[in-house]
C-alpha cells in the first residue's frame, strides 16, 4: 500500500501513539505536549479556550489528539517536522527507551504503509517523507 501520511494519520494512535502511552513509565501528560508540539502544524489553530482545557486535562488531550485527522495538518510536510518534534517531546521526557520505542513504532508505521510516493510538485512532501526520516531514523530504509 502506497500513500501519504495525510492519508494514514488515523492510524497513527493505534500503531504509535497508544502503545508509547502504554508503557509502565509513559508520562501522565504525554498527550498534553504532544498535542501541545501539534498545534504548531495544524493548518488552523485550536480556539484559546479549548487549547487551554486540553492542556490542563489528561483526559481530553488523549481524547484531542488522537482525534486529529491528517488533513488538520498544514500539509505533508508539517506532519513528517511534527514528528520530529514528537521525538523531541519524547527525548525531553528522559524516560529509558522511550525514544528508541519511538522510533521502531514509526518506523514500523512507514514500513507498513510504505510512504514511497511520486513528487507531482517540487513544494510538495511527497517524497520529503522518506528522505527526512532518514535523517532522524538513521537506518531507516522505507
Amino acid at each position: 500500500m502506497s500513500g501519504s501520511l495525510r492519508n494514514h494519520w488515523g492510524y497513527t494512535p493505534e500503531e504509535i501513539w497508544e502503545p508509547l502511552a502504554a508503557r509502565d513509565n509513559a508520562p501522565p501528560d504525554l498527550f498534553n505536549d504532544l498535542y501541545e508540539a501539534a498545534e504548531g502544524f495544524l493548518a488552523l489553530p485550536t480556539a484559546e479556550p479549548l487549547f487551554e482545557e486540553i492542556q490542563n486535562d489528561a483526559v481530553k488531550a488523549h481524547t484531542a489528539f488522537c482525534a486529529l485527522n491528517g488533513s488538520d495538518f498544514r500539509d505533508e510536510t508539517a506532519i513528517v517536522e511534527f514528528l520530529e518534534t514528537a521525538y523531541d517531546v519524547i527525548v525531553d521526557y528522559d524516560v529509558p527507551g522511550d525514544p528508541e520505542i519511538f522510533k521502531q513504532l514509526l518506523r514500523q508505521f512507514i514500513t507498513k504503509y510504505t510512504f514511497v510516493i511520486a513528487s507531482t510538485t517540487p513544494s510538495s512532501c511527497a517524497f520529503c517523507s522518506r528522505v527526512r526520516f532518514q535523517t532522524f531514523i538513521p537506518n531507516f530504509s522505507g
